[in-house]
């Protein structure tokens, strides 16, 4: 009778344990599959343009001609504020023509969309695209060149071009940048090679070289 007693309380006590083991990783919280997953971080919304958005120029001005500037843009930003627009205003005397500009600005991430960085010209004000903050953006990130032609009259001195660099506004403020590009006068005298006669020469002929230069300085003279 005791080793019945006995045997009886034994399984008992196992049977509860089970069930208390059942019970206790029933209540334990599940893994899911998918958790395991890599996540990608939602950065949009949380980043502005970057302060390091800039607009430089290889050009040098020249009076009384009509000129291509030669500029380079970097724009930068952290995947949330797409370009919308750029805005640059010359100086007087440096008037910005449509013919030669660049049209558009560069090449769009989605030509189809509402946005697009087109060429407008009002007076001294050159601008590309929208200033609406559409929240789509037509230009991600990155370096491109670009050309502006202006008409010079009169002009002295270093020249100022400012510009505004407008975001779309879906990231965080500000969701503009601002700057300004100065260029300078091209020296009177800017002598380059420009042909070479002839190009090739055998060996033990009797030539007479001729060299072509051009000033692509502010000066007139060719010689």
């Amino acid at each position: 009778m005791k080793k019945f007693f006995t045997l009886f309380w034994a399984l008992t006590f196992l049977l509860g344990g089970l069930a208390y083991a059942q019970n206790y990783s029933g209540l334990a919280a599940k893994t899911n599959r998918l958790s395991a997953e890599k996540t990608i971080p939602n950065t949009k919304g949380s980043k502005a343009i970057d302060p390091t958005t800039t607009i430089t120029c290889s050009s040098l001005w020249i009076n009384g001609i009509t000129q291509i500037l030669e500029f380079t843009m970097t724009y930068h930003q952290s995947d949330a504020e797409y370009m919308d627009g750029l805005k640059m205003v010359f100086p007087a005397g440096m008037v910005p023509n449509v013919a030669g500009t660049s049209d558009p600005l560069t090449t769009d991430i989605d030509p189809d969309t509402d946005v697009s960085l087109n060429l407008t010209i009002t007076g001294q004000t050159v601008f590309w695209g929208v200033d609406t903050y559409s929240g789509y953006g037509a230009y991600r990130s990155g370096t491109f060149n670009f050309q502006v032609s202006v008409t010079n009259t009169d002009l002295v001195g270093n020249q100022t071009i400012n510009y505004t660099v407008y975001g779309d506004g879906w990231g965080s403020e500000p969701h503009t940048a601002t700057g300004s590009v100065v260029i300078s006068k091209a020296p009177e005298h800017d002598l380059a090679v420009i042909e070479i006669v002839p190009n090739v020469v055998l060996s033990g002929a009797t030539i007479t070289p001729q060299v072509t230069v051009q000033n692509h300085g502010a000066s007139n003279e060719t010689t």
